[in-house]
């Protein structure tokens, strides 16, 4: 789930970010959400500038680089990572894509990839992590509970 509100706030960051032209209707839009939203919406905007600025000079690879190489990863594996379908594509084809496409190495595509995941995490990410995983064990303790 926490993967999912990733992909989802780095998908509209990088969206409002590389359409200049679509600046107008995104404002339109964040008019109309409500000020606890529209916070929470600019705060991760901020973070999210704050992590690919970081990764970026942590990298020596230009921001819209880094823009360029999570956003495809996470279009192409996130959302079907789990699954084991044989027309999904696999981790290693992935990242040899985008190796092969923005001419870098497999291992600097890869290592752009798993500081952005878990090296990167903000206390937000900890604590939303932490409630979600006390709401899980909370619900099968509820249902060993219920089954007793």
């Amino acid at each position: 789930m926490l993967q999912i509100i990733k992909i989802t706030t780095l998908f509209v960051v990088l969206l409002t970010m590389s359409c200049s032209n679509e600046e107008k209707k995104v404002e339109k839009n964040n008019k109309t959400l409500s000020k606890v939203s529209a916070d929470s919406l600019v705060q991760e905007y901020f973070l999210e500038n704050e992590k690919i600025y970081l990764l970026s000079h942590i990298k020596n690879i230009p921001e819209d680089t880094i823009k360029l190489i999570l956003t495809e990863y996470l279009s192409k594996s996130d959302f079907n990572y789990f699954y084991d379908d044989k027309s999904e594509p696999k981790m290693d084809d992935v990242i040899a894509s985008i190796s092969q496409k923005r001419k870098l190495s497999k291992s600097k595509i890869a290592s752009i990839i798993f500081s952005y995941k878990y090296e990167m995490l903000t206390k937000e990410d900890l604590e939303m992590e932490a409630v979600e995983n006390y709401n899980l064990e909370k619900e099968d303790y509820e249902a060993q509970k219920s089954d007793n």
